[in-house]
């Protein structure tokens, strides 16, 4: 989501993830679980670890050609001391952090975090990650880092799962939202614009119907309005795509909105 930043051809430059989107899909649901929890030193050790995964990535995406030949050759070299050093501090922040908090439970969370990330370096791989299954997959993987983040910090793994959850439907409909715009005169996208806001009224109405029904709490409900109205809205004012801007900005407030809507919960959780 969002579109790409322009970056400086300094050859000195640290390489950076040009999606904006990519960052409030990582950090949102970082700080949800970074505030929820008791912000011990090996919660934030692992949340230092995902952070330099997640710029990684943009060196490895320069070292396999996916910002072009040109890039490749003139910051190639870079990426890859870039990637070692990045890679090298996210092992070690880790092992630190099991060592320091060596539970069964965060072990077993490091490997639910992890799967969905190594599936969406799978789609890297092969070059899928433009598609809207590789764009999910990757969203599912940055939501997934806050779960062993929240188990160090505290969290049960339940809830741990249920946050991750919440913010990954948060990231999904904000993508089938943009690629709805941006698709519009495709199939895809024709498909997508009564398709997303079928999904948001059901999400919205399963969290809502689990809560009255009291086999959940009220918070996944609250929480998950904004980005269901968002998606809800955005259909019936039929975006276009010269309207991208905005709409980033309004992903950004769905994002706001639903960090603040589950601070209350912080007793609760």
């Amino acid at each position: 989501m969002g579109r790409p930043e322009k970056r400086s051809n300094n050859s000195n430059s640290w390489l950076l993830p040009r999606e904006h989107g990519a960052y409030a899909a990582l950090g949102f649901p970082l700080l949800t679980v970074l505030i929820h929890g008791r912000g011990t030193a090996a919660a934030w050790l692992i949340a230092a670890a995902t952070c330099a995964l997640f710029v990684g990535h943009e060196s490895l995406v320069v070292m396999l050609g996916g910002r072009g030949r040109r890039m490749r050759q003139q910051r190639g070299h870079r990426a890859r001391a870039q990637l070692l050093v990045l890679s090298t501090a996210a092992l070690l922040s880790t092992a630190v952090a099991l060592w320091m908090t060596p539970t069964a439970d965060l072990l077993a969370a490091l490997v639910v975090g992890v799967v969905p990330g190594a599936l969406a370096l799978a789609n890297l791989l092969k070059k899928r990650e433009r598609t809207l299954a590789g764009e999910l997959v990757a969203g599912l993987g940055m939501s997934s880092t806050a779960i062993p983040v929240a188990v160090a910090g505290g969290i049960e793994m339940g809830l741990a799962i249920a946050l991750a959850v919440l913010w990954w439907a948060v990231f999904v409909l904000g993508t089938l939202s943009v690629r709805s715009v941006t698709r519009r005169r495709l199939p895809e996208g024709r498909m997508l614009a009564w398709l997303t806001p079928l999904i948001a009224v059901c999400l919205l109405g399963i969290c809502s119907g689990a809560a009255l029904a009291a086999v959940a709490p009220w918070w996944p409900a609250r929480a998950l309005t904004p980005a269901a109205a968002g998606a809800l809205g955005l259909a019936l004012l039929g975006a276009a795509p010269s309207q991208l801007r905005r709409i980033g900005w309004g992903l950004v407030a769905v994002s706001v909105l639903t960090f603040v809507l589950l601070l209350p919960q912080i007793t609760v959780l």
